[in-house]
């Protein structure tokens, strides 16, 4: 049986909930001794900062296949900036990992640029064989 507002609670309940100041009696925040309330979201070891070296990498390799199809030197120099931005990005988060976060999407921009550095390369060799094989028909055929 609930009895009146500001009563003791009784043996089946537990009484109201605690406010936003933390549990009854206003002892803090309901967090373990040493932990801010700040970084109570965040887990041990992660950083509070994305590592914007990472998320560059990414940008540039999504870039890089449609670069490829107007201008294909820029693609290839996309992917090989992206390629040092993730190195570059993942060897600051194992350095700082406290500060930065980010770790997936570096390794992210490493492999799409490393798989799209060989498909542009490949894509280049096959145009540029397509374009000598066309030329040496055509100097075989005149007279």
């Amino acid at each position: 049986m609930v009895g009146p507002p500001g009563a003791p609670p009784g043996p089946q309940g537990w009484g109201p909930p605690p406010g936003p100041a933390g549990p009854p009696g206003g002892w803090g925040t309901g967090l373990p001794p040493g932990v801010h309330p700040s970084a109570a979201g965040q887990m041990p070891g992660m950083g509070s900062q994305q590592e914007p070296m990472g998320i560059v990498s990414l940008v540039l390799a999504a870039l890089s296949l449609p670069l490829y199809f107007c201008c294909g030197g820029l693609a290839l120099a996309a992917n090989l900036i992206g390629l040092i931005l993730g190195f570059l990005s993942l060897s600051k988060i194992k350095g700082e990992p406290a500060r930065y976060a980010g770790r997936g999407l570096a390794i992210a921009g490493l492999v799409v640029n490393g798989l799209f550095l060989i498909l542009n390369v490949v894509l280049m060799i096959f145009v540029f064989g397509l374009m000598g094989l066309g030329i040496l028909a055509g100097a075989a055929s005149s007279p």
